[in-house]
């Protein structure tokens, strides 16, 4: 599956396995998803702190 990963160069897409849910829990399949000026910046290096 894909996934957007902060990489080396910032926000990268890649090819990830496919995790594997654990008893009570489930996956969910995101079609699109939304990403905020700070989320970018932090994924750039641009900031401190985590994304999302």
């Amino acid at each position: 599956m894909k996934a957007a990963v902060v990489g080396e160069h910032g926000l990268e897409i890649k090819e990830v396995d496919e995790p594997k849910p654990k008893p009570n829990e489930v996956l969910v399949r995101v079609r699109a998803c939304g990403m905020n000026r700070a989320d970018a910046m932090v994924a750039s290096g641009m900031a401190h702190g985590r994304a999302g």
